[in-house]
């Protein structure tokens, strides 16, 4: 592979430049950036009381939809007691007339 770059028109000088008052600093800065931080007893916590919390917002989730379908089924449950009552009693008043009612109630007399 050839280049055809020319290094005779590039410039000696260095464009790269150091601010000013760097290494005087340097010391200082080194040992903010290498003493260690401390950490405070709530920021040690917040993940696990983040953990915590997500815990329970999943369990109550489970259980809002757990009771939900339990809810659901026993109002079936109910609907269908409901229906059959119904069909019973209807069954009832259309065969009884009024002399079985008599009957029954002379008979509970003796």
């Amino acid at each position: 592979m050839e280049h055809n770059f020319n290094f005779d028109r590039c410039s000696t000088e260095n464009p790269f430049s150091v601010p000013e008052g760097y290494f005087e600093d340097f010391c200082r800065r080194m040992e903010v950036l290498t003493t260690p931080k401390k950490i405070s007893l709530l920021q040690r916590i917040r993940p696990y009381w983040y953990a915590a919390a997500m815990v329970v917002l999943i369990l109550s989730i489970g259980v809002f939809f757990f009771q939900s379908r339990k809810i659901e089924e026993q109002n079936k449950q109910k609907m269908a007691e409901i229906e059959y009552n119904n069909a019973i009693n209807k069954i009832l008043v259309d065969e009884t007339n009024e002399d079985m009612i008599v009957d029954y109630i002379l008979a509970g007399t003796d």
